[in-house]
């Protein structure tokens, strides 16, 4: 915890006997010598790099820490360049769908036949179990579930627009976001 709450590289002789040392769990392995360095990427902390017990039974030195907060330096670059390339890589998939339902819209293909694809490629995209197309149903306060991809059993149910997630996203004309759908009461 010492190195999650100050974000500079430690390195002790006797890991035990730190201030901040609270002990082991059960049947952990024994940890004498310790050398932690925070990874950033960029100013943010993404995570902690650790070593014990150097293998001469020695204690970590400054020429250790200074490879090792080079690694933790690489390793910081090499994250964040994946997140770069998974973005640039999601962005291009993205402007591709858009370019395909483009093209079928002006295609004059069957409204539904349009939607669907808008859902498969929202659900591929993003990962998602899941892709509905809701629609107010004139005269009423409800949703009906024009389109479901991921749970069939959906399409045609309809819901209050009041407390649901669609209702949700409908009212606040943006998206709206779930962690966990299944335990979600705002499900429809």
């Amino acid at each position: 915890g010492e190195l999650i709450r100050h974000p500079e590289p430690l390195r002790l002789s006797e890991l035990g006997s730190h201030q901040a040392s609270f002990g082991f769990p059960a049947h952990h392995p024994p940890m004498r010598t310790f050398l932690g360095v925070p990874i950033r990427i960029r100013d943010e902390v993404f995570g902690n790099l650790y070593l014990t017990d150097k293998r001469d039974g020695l204690d970590f030195d400054a020429e250790d820490e200074s490879v090792i907060t080079t690694l933790a330096v690489a390793a910081g670059v090499a994250i964040d360049n994946a997140r770069l390339y998974e973005s640039s890589q999601r962005q291009h998939r993205w402007l591709r769908a858009g370019a395909e339902v483009t093209n079928h819209l002006l295609s004059g293909e069957a409204r539904q036949d349009v939607l669907e694809l808008i859902a498969r490629r929202a659900a591929e995209i993003t990962g998602a179990g899941l892709a509905e197309l809701s629609a107010p149903v004139p005269g009423t306060d409800t949703l009906a579930v024009e389109l479901s991809v991921g749970d069939d059993g959906l399409q045609g149910r309809s819901a209050p627009l009041d407390g649901t997630l669609a209702g949700a996203a409908s009212a606040a004309g943006t998206h709206v976001v779930s962690a966990c759908l299944g335990k979600d009461p705002r499900f429809l």
